[in-house]
């Protein structure tokens, strides 16, 4: 398993956390009192799922030669939003 810390504005906001099965997961930080990070991943205390974090994270990347380039320099495929 590994933990991305998400941060706005300068504060941490939750965690990307990558199962062993390749599935993310978004818990916000129990001390987190702000805004959600998005819309679709409102304020709760459980961690949200794979879907909708993957909608979210994954859209926040990169499209075309800058997402190709920067897959192959962290040795991952372009189509995953999974692999760091």
């Amino acid at each position: 398993m590994s933990t991305l810390v998400v941060w706005i504005a300068g504060r941490p906001v939750g965690q990307l956390i990558r199962k062993p099965n390749g599935n993310v997961q978004f818990p916000y930080d129990p001390a987190h009192d702000g805004p959600p990070a998005s819309q679709a991943l409102p304020l709760r205390d459980e961690a949200h799922g794979h879907k909708a974090v993957h909608a979210v994270f994954g859209g926040l990347l990169p499209e075309g030669d800058v997402r190709k380039v920067l897959a192959r320099n962290i040795g991952v495929s372009e189509g995953t939003t999974t692999g760091c």
